[in-house]
């Protein structure tokens, strides 16, 4: 069957864990989003993850990939490799996107074996900075990337900032980059809760301020230098309560370096962060290093004063004085400056989470972000000779794939497929 025909492209996208984390919830929107009568979309993760379910929910088929981890494995990730390229092969996809730093590698590594057409790639964060990783294992992963680039066809930053990063270290040429802005569900923004109600759910205070941070409690979020800055406000301002949102790794550590500040509330993983954000007075994000950060993006939706570090692409969005309050990460006393200002100054904390509100809604909705990415598809599929179906119509049928038995045994539900 000649790919030129008026069929559904096929698309996979590919990511190493199906967690929690905001770029997971980048590329399950972006999944759930694009138009079915143009596209199948597929997706792939590594086995248990929490948000399995979702990714589920949002796309045509689920495959689970057990050797997909995060792990730094050279048996591994030959056998991910393996695995994938044959999948590719048996369902003759016409787009492969991946996401994160080992489902890039082995993703696009699989996609040049089965010749995919069209192959993509994202930079939630800039491969290389994620500082869990040692200083030798960085380079390690910067050298892996710049030898997977030239098998790509177009790789996506979620921000200017790391288009700029990318450059300098000369991880692909400009023209292979492109920018699209990290998209927020904004529906879930609509209709705001009562912010007394959720204070009184939460058991604050009467009267009393609310700090908010939401986030994995993970080393990229930083969540220690949250609790060291709410121990020095606390100190001269008992009267105010932190709030504490998500899990993750670290999140026994946390709760033991906060376990003598009554003040400080852990409330766990939330699903409904838009309805919560509605009881903080500001937002501090205390990222070590970020693409964006997902959830200063939706308090900033929210129209939340923030004080937030500047890593990443926060400072394209976070302007001091304008849009917020910006600050060196791992610095807990410019933290604490920038609470006691919002919390002593509200005219100014009002404005500045109106003019949040204002920057981020135009730009940052998932539609956008679906709209931008399904031109990029466009345009290079049909730089391929690929043609894409115009959308709205009734999808026609996919390409068929080759037999089940290419790809080895499977197990799945009908919607979930574990290779």
């Amino acid at each position: 069957m000649s790919r030129t025909e008026n069929r559904r492209i096929k698309v996979l996208h590919v990511i190493t864990e199906l967690v929690v984390g905001g770029a997971q919830d980048n590329t399950f929107l972006t999944v759930e989003g694009l138009d079915r009568s143009r596209y199948q979309v597929d997706l792939m993760g590594g086995a248990g993850g929490s948000w399995e379910a979702r990714a589920r929910a949002v796309s045509d088929r689920l495959f689970v990939l057990p050797s997909l981890t995060r792990s730094l494995s050279l048996s591994g990730h030959a056998r991910a490799v393996a695995q994938i390229a044959r999948l590719l092969r048996r369902e003759r996809y016409d787009v492969v996107h991946t996401h994160s730093a080992n489902a890039g590698l082995v993703g696009r590594w699989a996609a040049a074996l089965a010749r995919t057409p069209v192959v993509v790639h994202t930079y939630h964060t800039v491969p290389g900075e994620d500082r869990t990783f040692s200083p030798r294992m960085r380079r390690v992963l910067v050298g892996l990337e710049k030898a997977t680039t030239p098998l790509t066809d177009r790789i996506v930053t979620v921000c200017d900032p790391n288009l700029e990063r990318s450059v300098e270290l000369k991880l692909a040429r400009r023209d292979r980059l492109t920018t699209v802005l990290s998209g927020i569900d904004l529906r879930r923004f609509e209709n705001p809760a009562d912010p007394a109600e959720v204070r009184r759910e939460l058991g604050i205070e009467e009267g009393w301020p609310v700090v908010g941070f939401v986030a994995r409690l993970a080393p990229q979020n930083a969540p220690e230098v949250f609790i060291e800055a709410a121990r020095r406000y606390l100190a001269r301002h008992p009267r105010t309560c932190f709030v504490v949102a998500g899990g993750g790794p670290a999140d026994a550590e946390v709760r033991r370096l906060a376990a003598d500040l009554p003040q400080v509330r852990f409330v766990g993983h939330r699903e409904d962060v838009p309805r919560l954000m509605q009881a903080f007075d500001l937002y501090v994000s205390t990222a070590a290093w970020a693409g964006l950060g997902r959830s200063l993006s939706e308090a900033m939706i929210s129209g939340r004063s923030v004080v937030a570090t500047d890593v990443g692409g926060v400072g394209e969005v976070v302007r001091t004085g304008e849009t917020g309050i910006l600050v060196p990460p791992n610095d807990p006393a410019a933290v604490v400056a920038g609470i006691e200002r919002l919390l002593g100054e509200r005219a100014l904390a009002a404005a500045l989470g109106a003019a949040a509100h204002r920057e981020m809604v135009p730009r940052f909705g998932a539609g956008e972000m679906v709209r931008a990415l399904d031109e990029l598809y466009v345009e290079l599929l049909r730089g391929k000779g690929i043609e894409v179906p115009a959308g709205g119509a009734p999808p026609p049928a996919p390409r068929p794939a080759r037999p089940a038995h290419a790809a080895g045994p499977v197990a799945g539900n009908g919607r979930t497929v574990i290779l």
